[in-house]
């Protein structure tokens, strides 16, 4: 299989509708295809879209032209075109997402959160329990916080939360916004292991991280955004 996520000839912009309806364009003609295995790095200036495009891929976002495709269960899916049931769907077997934010239900326990991907794919209770306290382990969260919600937790320690429910389970393709902004450099160092060990089994990564020398230990490939305006191409490296 040549590639896993497929970008072609993407448009998306914004409207002001408090500003008369202005358009703000932040993509355009944007393509590209990642493989299992690949860690696509997205770097460019702020407001050149990259968050942007990993929310096109993850659904969140209408796209306005091109197409955006993912290869999941033998299909090929044209995202744009799912239904919001099998956007969800996709999303729980095969793109997962670690955003720089953590959104969970208050009362919660933090172990909970880690677990619920896991429980959603039928795995067992005593293997999800496994699983969610070694990676809260790995990622240095005291066990006298793991049963309290995540909700009081510094925002370090939300983010090491996110980062260990994403990491929970297989996904093929995997998008990451910034998952070491809050992190000193050992959990930074953990977090580059997680992303190695996935690429190992076969996880194809699109990600964006705003310190270089993760940038350089976990990319096979960058892609370089420049806002629009100033070259209206990408380019790989």
């Amino acid at each position: 299989m040549s590639w896993i996520v497929r970008v072609e000839a993407i448009e998306k912009g914004f409207s002001l509708h408090t500003q008369g309806g202005v358009h703000i364009p932040v993509l355009r003609r944007m393509s590209f295809e990642v493989a299992p295995k690949e860690v696509l790095v997205l770097v460019g200036p702020s407001g050149a879209g990259k968050s942007t495009l990993l929310k096109l891929i993850y659904g969140n976002y209408r796209i306005e032209a091109g197409r955006v495709e993912v290869r999941h269960g033998g299909e090929r899916l044209d995202v744009g075109a799912l239904s919001s049931r099998e956007v969800i769907a996709l999303r729980k077997e095969g793109v997962g997402y670690v955003s720089q934010f953590l959104r969970v239900i208050p009362r919660v326990s933090a172990l909970e959160v880690v677990k619920e991907p896991m429980r959603a794919r039928g795995v067992s209770e005593a293997a999800s329990e496994e699983r969610a306290q070694t990676l809260l382990s790995r990622l240095r969260i005291p066990e006298r916080l793991w049963n309290l919600s995540p909700t009081t937790f510094s925002g370090g320690e939300q983010q090491r939360i996110n980062i260990a429910r994403g990491f929970a389970i297989f996904y093929p393709v995997m998008l990451l916004d910034e998952p070491t902004a809050s992190l000193d450099p050992v959990n930074t160092e953990t977090v580059c292991e997680l992303v190695e060990e996935a690429r190992k089994e076969g996880t194809a990564f699109i990600g964006i991280f705003h310190d270089a020398g993760v940038r350089e230990r976990v990319a096979t490939r960058r892609l370089v955004l420049e806002a629009v305006g100033q070259g209206d191409e990408s380019r790989t490296l």
